[in-house]
């Protein structure tokens, strides 16, 4: 939303959530996945660049799954046509932070290099917890790649990897139709 809160922080601090209500949050990945186990969920996630070009995308069948791998689990998504690929591309991911590599490269931790933790498959090219930065600028922090920790989407409206303003994520219960 903002940058006031860092999202760069451990495994036990994303389970646990950590951030304010109505400010920048994380629910934690406990939370996230007891919600989403009670009933089938839909995720949308929507997200505005820094020339306030809105979109959105949702995914149904979001399951957080495998214990606490807390592995991503989404169905085919939707979008706003001015969306590209998006967190598909993580599905089937198991959650990394820096002090937990459970991604897909063997040569690096993916969560370092992004400064975020997220569904890392071999990077990502969405990471909606990475550092939050003014327009113009990139993200230069030791360790990390720069211009790929920022907070950022692929495909909305700009160009491959546009730096957003805001993003949030959502999730309410769905019901199938038998």
């Amino acid at each position: 939303m903002d940058g006031s809160i860092e999202f760069y922080r451990n495994f036990t601090e994303y389970e646990n959530g950590f951030g304010n209500a109505g400010e920048e949050l994380w629910l934690g990945l406990k939370y996230i996945q007891e919600l989403a186990n009670q009933s089938h969920s839909e995720l949308r996630i929507d997200m505005t660049n820094h020339n306030n070009v809105t979109g959105y995308e949702t995914f149904p069948d979001f399951r957080l799954t495998d214990g606490i791998k807390y592995r991503l689990n989404i169905g085919l998504r939707t979008a706003s046509v001015n969306v590209g690929d998006g967190l598909s591309y993580n599905n089937n991911s198991p959650f990394t932070t820096f002090d937990r590599d459970l991604d897909n490269k063997d040569s690096h931790n993916c969560a370092v290099d992004r400064h975020a933790g997220w569904w890392h498959k071999a990077c990502t090219m969405v990471n909606l917890n990475g550092l939050y930065v003014p327009p113009g600028s990139i993200c230069k922090v030791a360790g990390a790649e720069p211009g790929l920790c920022d907070h950022l989407h692929r495909g909305l409206e700009g160009g491959p990897r546009v730096k957003l303003r805001r993003s949030s994520m959502m999730l309410r219960r769905t019901q199938i139709v038998i």
